[in-house]
């Protein structure tokens, strides 16, 4: 483990996979793999790879539709040798299965939760409409990312056969503890 100075400004910018999937890129980056992110909005300048912004349809905007995102991704597959999708249930999620199968490119999908059954629950006959076309791509991933073992029981009981590689999200640790403030009531971290 890495330690990376943490600047606080930013870590009220940024939680979840929005900081986390460009902190993987810019950890590999740092051990001089060519990385690059697409995405569907500006991502922080702060990242030293190459990060691909791509417009998206206004409607349905949940799907997060975007021919552009997709002709960028198929681009980027000639060169790439593994790609790699964070969450389900939006096409950037199904794009990278796409692409890589008509290239030399391996496919890892992380679900990030999205398969665990309290997920399921939310919104499940969009995601019944879905299943098929999602099912499709997480059959193509040569491997698929759980974070925690709880997450591969939930992959698995989805009938899934790719290898799980569980590995959880990396963290940055402050090179000197965060200020605290003095509280009278409990916190809880989620």
């Amino acid at each position: 483990m890495m330690r990376y100075p943490v600047d606080t400004n930013v870590l009220s910018e940024a939680v979840g996979p929005s900081y986390s999937v460009p902190r993987l890129c810019q950890s590999l980056s740092d051990l001089g793999e060519e990385v690059q992110l697409h995405c569907l909005q500006d991502a922080s300048p702060r990242w030293n790879f190459p990060i691909h912004p791509h417009r998206q349809w206004a409607f349905p905007a949940q799907l997060g539709v975007s021919p552009a995102m997709y002709r960028g991704l198929r681009l980027a597959a000639h060169k790439a040798n593994i790609m790699h999708t964070q969450g389900l249930w939006m096409m950037p999620n199904i794009y990278p299965a796409w692409v890589a199968r008509k290239k030399d490119c391996r496919l890892v999908t992380s679900p990030r939760g999205t398969l665990d059954l309290w997920a399921w629950a939310r919104s499940r006959w969009k995601k019944m409409l879905g299943w098929p076309l999602q099912k499709e791509a997480l059959l193509s991933a040569a491997c698929l990312n759980a974070t925690a073992e709880s997450e591969y029981r939930h992959i698995r009981r989805m009938n899934l056969s790719a290898p799980i590689a569980i590995i959880p999200n990396g963290i940055d640790i402050p090179e000197s503890p965060l200020p605290t403030e003095n509280h009278d009531h409990k916190q809880l971290l989620f």
